[in-house]
């Protein structure tokens, strides 16, 4: 039963999270009718559904990826002093349209090649920014195993014995009796700590905390209680490789539930295009997932990763729905293509074989011109009407004129 409503609690937690994805849809959707931004895609009944649908679904890993399931990682994010990360949240979907409708910044990325400086400065100031928010979750990874392995800043057993006993009172403030204390129980510390030592449910008792792994989320367990032994401080002073063996584990323990994913959209992406046969599109949305799972900690800068991160995917889920990353690429046509314009407005072809050929037309305007073809040349007219799309231009004559020929091809020898 308690297992059960551990559960459901989570499941809640994580419904909560999605239906903040659902907001932030409804309100660029709402947005797009102000021209925010300019290219919104049209959308029907059926669009809407498949896009709340992969939403749900891509939302989901990312919450749970991010912690926001668990109840110490829940009741940080939804803490009052913590609604600076949810504004920010609200404010990156209408700054970034807002950005995207710059004319220096109308394109995307699957037209690098035609950027411009604007367009590329802004780039480069995303991926930067990017890269320093990775980088910084991986070293306050990397710190919280390297500080779980320090010895006790107070030394003496007697130090150690008030710290235990703070700790220990800590612990049962947290989690007073009752089932629903034993799920609190159960998912604090799951979280990371606010700072590089202590969760952020935890009073700093003097004492680091011992370092173990969340085998449901692959983060690091900080427990309210324990404290390292002054023969582990000792060893752990004399050896400082075991602290940074430490720090490594933690990194990996934070990257394992990461790697996957990534490293599966990465292959692809490697390998499809490479084949020739597709060519990649990357689109905005991914770029904002990949970042909102990484913001992981009860921490500013990990809560406003997450924002950011969820605020793009949301924003580009919202505009320009979710886009295929493949396209198949169109294998070159026998015979190659015959190019040809006319700014008078007329022009006149006449093809020429002593083989039978085949030949096919197309306007590269939004219109087709009139046009007279003879089969055989001049005997037979077949004359072609205008297409069904809006007609551009004089209208055609009544007499057609005859083809006049203007190059002929080889003929049979002899």
């Amino acid at each position: 039963m308690q297992q059960l409503e551990r559960q459901a609690n989570a499941l809640l937690r994580l419904a909560a999270w999605v239906a903040l994805l659902f907001f932030g849809y409804g309100l660029q959707r709402w947005l797009c009718s102000f021209g925010l931004p300019y290219d919104c895609d049209a959308t029907s009944a059926a669009d809407v559904f498949s896009a709340l649908t992969l939403l749900a679904l891509a939302g989901s890993a990312a919450g749970w990826l991010a912690g926001t399931s668990t109840a110490a990682r829940f009741a940080w994010l939804t803490a009052p002093r913590q609604a600076y990360i949810w504004l920010t949240y609200l404010a990156v979907l209408p700054a970034y349209s807002a950005l995207s409708n710059a004319p220096a910044l109308r394109a995307s990325l699957s037209t690098v090649n035609s950027w411009g400086l604007g367009m590329a400065a802004v780039a480069a100031l995303g991926a930067a920014a990017a890269a320093a928010a990775l980088a910084w979750h991986m070293w306050h990874a990397f710190q919280a195993g390297v500080h779980a392995c320090e010895p006790s800043r107070s030394a003496g057993p007697t130090a150690a014995a008030a710290a235990a006993a703070a700790a220990a009172t800590a612990a049962a403030e947290v989690c007073p009796a009752g089932p629903a204390a034993e799920d609190s129980a159960a998912d604090q510390g799951r979280a990371m700590s606010s700072g590089p030592l202590q969760p952020s449910h935890l009073p700093d008792t003097g004492s680091s905390p011992t370092l173990e792994a969340d085998t449901e989320r692959g983060l690091l367990l900080l427990p309210s209680t324990g404290t390292v032994s002054s023969s582990s401080s000792s060893s752990c002073r004399r050896a400082r490789w075991r602290r940074h063996r430490a720090g490594w584990r933690a990194l990996a323990l934070f990257l394992l539930p990461l790697l996957p994913p990534l490293a599966f959209f990465a292959a692809w992406a490697a390998a499809l295009p490479a084949s020739g046969a597709f060519s990649l599109h990357l689109h905005h949305y991914a770029l904002g997932w990949g970042l909102a799972t990484f913001g992981a900690f009860n921490h500013p800068i990990s809560g406003l990763t997450l924002a950011v991160g969820a605020a793009i995917f949301v924003q580009g889920a919202a505009a320009y729905g979710f886009d295929p990353f493949f396209s198949a690429r169109r294998p070159p046509q026998p015979g190659g293509c015959l190019p040809a314009s006319s700014d008078s407005g007329q022009m006149t072809c006449a093809f020429w074989s002593a083989q039978p050929f085949s030949l096919r037309f197309c306007s590269d305007t939004p219109w087709i011109p009139w046009f007279d073809c003879s089969l055989p040349w001049p005997d037979t007219a077949v004359r072609g009407a205008h297409a069904s799309m809006p007609t551009i231009g004089s209208p055609a004559p009544t007499v057609a004129a005859p083809p006049v020929q203007l190059a002929a091809a080889p003929g049979p020898e002899g």
